[in-house]
């Protein structure tokens, strides 16, 4: 089943959840599941604090790129590069009333790594789309000299290079062509000089080979991106609470305190850009044991961002309209046992359509870095509760495994643990 026609599904049937980022769902610390066993599971997404309360959270995520990429068509290819990262998120949140909790969020990122994926062969197509701009090869040309010089002069010329080396196509008048000499009249003969000459067209070949081969692992193999991210500051309101039904909404500001200034192969640790986001929350409760939720945030650039990328300026924006969000069933287990209320697992399905990233250097024209980017992923999860035992604790564990995208260099899957801590003042 696709996952448009399951996400229709599981909204007729009744580290994602943001009040701005990575923020998830108020618990309500005065739910007793010992009350009423079906509370603890079946509270909304959306739910506020209560007045007076205070949460602390802890959200650590390892991510991992799975060896897949989508192309613009959203067919799932090998992907290039291999991902590895951990990080996440410290959020403080505080009841300002029953109806409207504040939240203040500091991402995080513990470690980046990219490497080369040893599962494609890259050798005969990764490395043609790798080597994306006009330096790349003026660089090739100045490292190799003369043996390149006036070869290659487009990325277009590359391919052609490239792939004429593929098809061992080297006694072509069309070969002599794209690699800049007229040797249609030598190639056409079988003595020796045809001979030699078609020798030395295929070593010049494996020579800008090798060379665009040693570009591209400097452009994917990639380390850093460590320390503080952007930071965040939203409020959440509960707009409306009938008996099975709630509906929550909230606003935030995403404020670029991440590191951007970094040499060419590093990843910066966030977004760079100041970010503004409007969220709801729909959550309904057709029966006691079952808690269905919808959470749509959308997010669009307030203001750009400026950093210096290998001692060049630069400026980065976004273009349109970023909307992530979730479907998501939570079943209350306490409709087995009574005595396993204190669990709450959950199902459902994370979407995230990115707006479009922009760049600038010094004072050239903008460009886009790459097309729209989207994807789907399926989620489960469990969450664990302490208050039956008087220790206002929640832990909560969710794994995302990634099954459709567009635009998605290298899909990962993801496994999230958090832990929240409440205190009434």
């Amino acid at each position: 089943m696709r996952i448009s026609n399951l996400l229709a599904s599981l909204f007729v049937m009744g580290f994602a959840s943001q009040a701005f980022g990575l923020a998830e769902e108020s618990v309500d610390p005065k739910a007793a599941p010992a009350k009423d066993p079906n509370a603890f599971a079946t509270l909304p997404e959306g739910k506020t604090l209560p007045q007076g309360v205070m949460r602390a959270r802890y959200i650590h995520s390892k991510i991992t790129g799975n060896g897949s990429s989508y192309d613009k068509d959203g067919n799932k290819v090998d992907a290039v590069v291999e991902l590895n990262a951990a990080g996440g998120a410290a959020v403080v949140e505080y009841g300002i009333s029953d109806k409207l909790s504040l939240q203040v969020q500091f991402d995080f990122i513990g470690s980046f790594e990219t490497k080369l994926n040893g599962k494609r062969t890259w050798e005969a197509e990764g490395y043609q789309a790798a080597v994306a701009s006009k330096t790349d090869l003026t660089a090739l040309q100045t490292a190799f000299g003369s043996q390149v010089g006036g070869i290659i002069d487009s990325k277009a010329e590359l391919e052609k290079v490239l792939n004429l080396k593929a098809q061992n196509d080297f006694k072509t008048a069309g070969a002599c062509t794209t690699l800049g000499g007229d040797c249609a009249t030598v190639l056409a003969s079988s003595n020796a000089q045809a001979v030699t000459a078609r020798a030395t067209i295929a070593a010049t070949v494996d020579a800008v080979e090798a060379g665009v081969v040693s570009v591209v692992k400097a452009r994917a193999e990639k380390k850093g991106g460590r320390g503080l991210g952007d930071s965040t500051v939203g409020v959440l309101y509960e707009a409306m609470k009938m008996d099975n039904l709630a509906i929550a909404l909230a606003g935030g500001l995403r404020y670029p305190t991440s590191n951007r200034d970094r040499a060419a192969n590093e990843r910066p640790t966030g977004r760079g850009l100041m970010e503004v986001g409007a969220r709801f929350n729909i959550d309904y409760t057709p029966i006691p044991t079952l808690a269905l939720a919808w959470q749509n945030q959308s997010e669009v650039m307030a203001a750009p961002g400026k950093y210096n990328l290998a001692g060049q300026s630069v400026t980065v924006s976004r273009e349109g309209v970023r909307n992530v969000g979730f479907l998501m069933i939570k079943p209350s287990l306490a409709g087995l046992s009574e005595s396993l209320s204190f669990l709450a697992p959950k199902a459902g399905i994370a979407y995230d359509y990115d707006s479009q990233e922009r760049m600038k250097v010094g004072s050239g024209t903008e460009a886009a870095t790459g097309a729209r980017a989207s994807e789907r992923k399926y989620l489960v999860g469990l969450g664990i509760s302490t208050f039956d035992y008087g220790i206002p604790v929640h832990i909560d564990v969710e794994y995302r495994k990634s099954v459709e995208g567009q635009n998605i260099s290298a899909a990962t899957d993801s496994l999230t643990t958090q832990l929240k801590a409440y205190y009434r003042f």
